[in-house]
């Protein structure tokens, strides 16, 4: 049977972090790719409509990546984008897909070519694209190129995703700005490709912060929130907040090492409970990598987890579902090639693994994990059938597939949102945060109707949600 999640004021947080431990999964390959419908998945997936999406860096016609969607039991695998490269279009996307207004967003680390000439790199590929197109792969377009090692003040292949205000898309680039710095930017742009905005450019050679922004970032209340992989006081990457107009940049914390801290961060950090949530691949007791928290002005920095060579190399971060972490491992320990999946409190106990990969069933997860309903899932850039990846699910069987407030089952899909967070986290949020019912309750409303704005819950999903929030007894 299904647990129930009921918000109240008074047993919130107990309720949030006291569970079993031994929660058994469902594991299963949705789809093996097979190189010809592409290979390499490096980033997440998404959910539109019922539909999950994401992408490939990679194929085995011209080796340029794809953009696809599935159904979520995997039939109905449809081939969406396949990149055609310099100089028209972008190529090895490694990051993942953003959805809003019912327009798919995304970038590529290579392809395109700056209008000025500048189109060199290592591979002569070209710098990157931001690219959008709907969800049935229709008006496709480019809508920014990249110039090549910042000679333009610029950015220069990306390796990110987007998050949005609702107005522009922001997101890093780890590579680039002023030709003399070239750490990295923090970007912002409109949707249709207009008023590019480069809000900091990392400086390489200050420790006074970092450089190499290779995750995503998180956004609230007007602040973003992102990694960095190199630089700072010890050169081994930092965690940063800047405003969305680009003041007040601040490095909250340099990151230290081996034995006592992580190091090498692409994490994408998520907000939830007043608490920032990431991980470094790299560092720790074991050299291989912790899951870390702190408030989000940077004090009470706390390593939650230090990964081991069975359990090694967390690249993306972590998703909160009902006030557990959950995410997965690349596997570069010694006793851990594939990788694996696991969950803990947001305390740091109860750590749990769910699933060894074993190559056969994929390796390599490189991004984070997607939530719908009660079940999990996920990207692997190696492994399978034939070891271009796979796209695969695992039931959690003590997730409950609905939102449910005070008893009240709404029979909306509790799913993940573009803050890394359920919907049911965020509604629980909003009761730990309000100081009375009629708070709650506008607390919800707003948050549900800008999901409904953005297209990721309908209008009939946003009232049955409101509709539970008026009748329950919160706070």
């Amino acid at each position: 049977m299904k647990k129930i999640l009921t918000v109240t004021a008074l047993v919130l947080f107990a309720f949030l972090v006291v569970r079993d431990g031994s929660a058994q999964t469902n594991y299963s390959v949705l789809h093996h790719f097979d190189g010809w419908d592409g290979a390499a998945p490096y980033g997440h997936l998404i959910s539109v409509d019922g539909r999950l999406y994401g992408m490939t860096a990679g194929d085995s016609i011209r080796n340029t990546g794809m953009v696809f969607s599935i159904a979520p039991d995997g039939s109905d695998y449809t081939l969406l984008h396949h990149f055609a490269g310099q100089p028209t279009d972008g190529q090895w996307p490694h990051g993942s897909l953003f959805f809003q207004d019912d327009t798919l967003y995304g970038i590529t680390w290579a392809g395109g070519c700056n209008y000025s000439g500048n189109c060199w790199n290592f591979d002569d590929t070209g710098c990157g694209t931001l690219f959008s197109h709907k969800t049935d792969g229709s008006d496709y377009k480019v809508f920014w190129e990249f110039a090549c090692w910042g000679g333009d003040d610029s950015a220069a292949l990306p390796n990110a995703h987007f998050i949005s205000d609702g107005n522009r898309l922001y997101s890093t680039a780890g590579n680039g700005g002023p030709i003399w710095t070239l750490g990295g930017v923090v970007f912002a742009v409109q949707p249709d490709g207009t008023g590019f905005t480069v809000l900091h450019s990392f400086d390489e050679f200050s420790e006074d912060e970092g450089h190499g922004p290779t995750g995503g970032l998180s956004l609230e209340d007007g602040v973003l929130y992102g990694t960095t992989w190199y630089g700072g006081e010890y050169d081994k990457g930092t965690v940063f907040s800047i405003r969305t107009n680009g003041s007040d940049f601040t490095t909250l914390h340099h990151f230290s090492g081996h034995p006592n801290d992580g190091r090498n961060s692409g994490s994408t950090p998520i907000l939830a409970y007043g608490r920032l949530f990431a991980v470094t691949i790299e560092g720790g007791a074991y050299d291989n990598g912790v899951i870390f928290s702190m408030r989000p002005d940077g004090s009470d920095y706390q390593v939650l987890h230090h990964f081991t060579g069975e359990d090694s190399g967390p690249m993306e971060g972590v998703i909160m579902v009902e006030g557990r972490l959950y995410g997965a491992t690349a596997g570069t320990g010694e006793n851990d090639t594939y990788g694996v999946i696991y969950s803990l409190r947001m305390d740091g106990s109860d750590y749990t693994v769910h699933h060894r990969f074993d190559f056969s069933d994929g390796s390599w997860v490189d991004g984070r994990l997607l939530l719908a309903g009660d079940t999990l899932y996920g990207l692997a850039s190696h492994g399978g059938n034939t070891g271009h990846g796979v796209i695969f699910a695992f039931e959690e069987s003590d997730l409950s597939p609905t939102v449910v407030i005070d008893g009240c089952d709404s029979e909306v899909a509790n799913i993940l949102l573009p803050t890394g967070c359920s919907l049911s986290d965020e509604i629980a949020m909003c009761a730990a945060s309000a100081g009375n019912h009629g708070k709650f309750v506008s607390c919800v409303s707003h948050m549900t109707n800008d999901l409904k704005k953005n297209g990721i819950i309908t209008g009939k999903e946003k009232g049955a949600i409101q509709s539970c929030a008026a009748q329950a007894n919160i706070p």
